[in-house]
């Protein structure tokens, strides 16, 4: 009976003595004030800020509808910051006439945290080359195109701290709500060498001369992406029988080592934001290690684009093509003092009078005039990165047919391209500008062709 007290007495005991820990714990946590508790938490923001040296880099967004910037920010305990960028707004106030070519800018200002509904970071005096963006003063005559009349381009200049986690700091524009981030930098990081490094890497990505890439999903899906090298591009699927009324707008940022979308790319259950550059030029997704951005297989894709065009390089053609080359050019006649040879051989789309595939022979004739011979071909592709061209007849051109009749050296070239499967070689699988067309594989047997 005493055994069965004590167990009884015990069980009465146990929810007093649980209540009673539940309580000191409750209290412990709400013992200081909202006030105090923002208090304290954006103090831990300032040291954090100007801990370690204080340097760090932000990924700065103004609008959707505007590329993101780099800036480098060193911040320090008595209130002041050194912010350095680098872009075409800036030259544009440093020359002060609308230049937008690139330029370095670099100015100190002052800094603070506010308390709000939370913690937020201000930087509170005019900062010439980081204000430009939320002045309500236009950049006349930008090449960027100028801000909202009267309004300037409405980016943020205070942000919400919201989470700071492995040297990253994860902020949103107070009245934008744009979500960016600050990655901490070592604290002896040359601000200028640093952003031109970024400028110096930026040209490795995309290319204007190349119309479409490709954001290819682990789920077998394809979004089309043009303008990429505005980094304001225009995206949709591959699929869709009407992009320009499917399309939509996704901004970008290049940084010191990687791309991101402002915000992520979905379709259907993948989603994808950071990519990292890869050895052979395409970016692979951080966020999945699987989707990649890349102007796809290099003859289907991007070779016969029809918005693409491309010329060769003759003084490094090689083998069977070099020297049929070299037969036709010892074939054409003097005229006036002037020795005929071929200029270029051009690859394209026609879209009038009719729509085909065109090999171009562009004879220089003179030394202001060339004429232009053209072929039609039909692209057929055996393998990834493989073209094989069926020749389909010509313009009808009256010179076109005079040459490919009187001219052995002609009919040999046409007849050694056509004979040929060639296999694409490139440095870059996202901004292919040049590429060796090799026959048979082999880069013996070869044309480089470079993207107009």
């Amino acid at each position: 009976m005493k055994k069965i007290f004590r167990i009884s007495a015990l069980l009465m005991i146990l929810p007093l003595v649980c209540t009673s820990c539940f309580k000191t714990e409750e209290e412990d946590i709400f013992d200081d004030s909202a006030a105090e508790r923002l208090n304290k938490i954006s103090d831990e923001y300032a040291k954090i800020l100007t801990d370690q040296g204080g340097k760090w880099a932000m990924q700065y967004f103004a609008s959707e509808n505007m590329q993101g910037f780099v800036y480098v920010m060193t911040f320090r305990p008595n209130g002041t910051v050194t912010i350095s960028g680098e872009n075409g707004y800036i030259g544009a106030v440093i020359t002060g006439n609308g230049q937008t070519s690139m330029a370095y800018g670099t100015a100190d200002s002052q800094w603070d945290i506010i308390r709000d509904n939370g913690p937020v970071l201000s930087f509170s005096t005019y900062n010439k080359y980081f204000h430009l963006f939320s002045t309500p003063e236009d950049i006349m005559g930008s090449a960027f195109g100028a801000g909202l009349s009267g309004r300037g381009y409405e980016g943020d200049y205070e942000f919400t701290l919201m989470k700071y986690s492995g040297d990253t700091l994860y902020i949103d524009g107070k009245k934008r709500q744009l979500s960016m981030i600050m990655t901490r930098l070592p604290a002896d990081t040359d601000d200028k060498t640093y952003l031109d490094e970024i400028v110096a890497a930026s040209s490795g990505y995309f290319s204007p001369k190349i119309p479409r890439v490709f954001v290819a999903y682990p789920n077998g899906e394809r979004h089309v992406i043009t303008g990429a090298s505005t980094m304001v591009m225009n995206v949709y699927d591959e699929k869709s029988e009407d992009p320009l009324t499917t399309s939509f707008s996704a901004n970008a940022i290049i940084s010191h080592s990687s791309f991101s979308f402002m915000k992520p790319l979905t379709f259907g259950e993948c989603s994808a934001q950071h990519f990292l550059p890869q050895e052979d030029g395409s970016l692979l997704c951080l966020d999945d290690k699987k989707t990649t951005i890349s102007a796809g297989d290099l003859s289907k894709d991007c070779f016969t684009d029809t918005l693409q065009e491309w010329t060769t390089d003759l003084k490094v053609c090689t083998g069977e093509l070099k020297a049929a080359i070299d037969e036709l050019n010892s074939q054409l006649p003097k005229q006036n003092g002037f020795q005929r040879y071929v200029q270029s051989i051009n690859f394209g789309y026609a879209k009038y009078p009719v729509q085909k595939h065109t090999i171009t022979v562009a004879v220089q004739v003179s030394k202001q005039a060339k004429m232009s011979l053209v072929f039609y071909y039909e692209p057929g592709f055996p393998a990834a990165d493989q073209l094989k061209l069926t020749m389909a007849g010509n313009d009808g051109g009256q010179m076109t047919t005079a040459y490919y009749e009187n001219y052995s050296g002609l009919r040999n070239l046409l007849e050694r391209i056509g004979a040929s499967t060639f296999q694409f070689i490139t440095s870059s699988r996202l901004a292919p500008v040049n590429m060796t067309m090799a026959a048979g594989g082999s880069a013996e047997n070869a044309l480089i062709v470079n993207a107009k």
